[in-house]
């Protein structure tokens, strides 16, 4: 039976300043965002780029470690535990993707622009640029 090691103090002490500040950060967004409803398209575009920044961080974790157990060895054995953590935030990340499904219109002009997505000039091109084919991706 293995037991569960305890944090390291700073860790502990730390965690639920850094889940309150979080939460209060995502609670002035959303109060920012019905207030300045003139701003909205802007908010979005700044949550994208934020959420593609941090996305960067499970993504690339997932890619080194699966690196790792494929090659196998010794030289990532000290970073095998942070990359699992890393990438066990995709859910995460998931989680905050849900709002630029509602305005996604709003993002990308070929979502509701048949010129930009090519209709008429090639179906794959069209195929391609069609929401479906960005959010089937993206949910799987």
């Amino acid at each position: 039976m293995s037991e569960i090691e305890p944090l390291h103090p700073l860790l502990d002490r730390i965690g639920r300043p850094a889940l309150i500040a979080g939460g209060v950060g995502i609670l002035l967004c959303i109060i920012g965002l019905l207030i300045n409803a003139h701003h909205r398209e802007q908010f979005f575009r700044s949550w994208l780029l934020a959420y593609l920044f941090w996305l960067g961080i499970p993504l690339g974790s997932c890619a080194i470690l699966m690196l790792q157990h494929l090659t196998g060895g010794g030289w990532g054995l000290a970073l095998r535990r942070p990359l699992e953590t890393a990438a066990r935030t995709l859910p995460l990340m998931a989680l905050f993707f849900i709002p630029l499904f509602f305005v996604l219109g709003k993002l990308y002009i070929w979502v509701n622009d048949p010129v930009a997505r090519g209709v008429g000039t090639s179906n794959l091109r069209a195929d391609y640029l069609s929401l479906g084919f960005y959010v089937v991706p993206t949910v799987l």
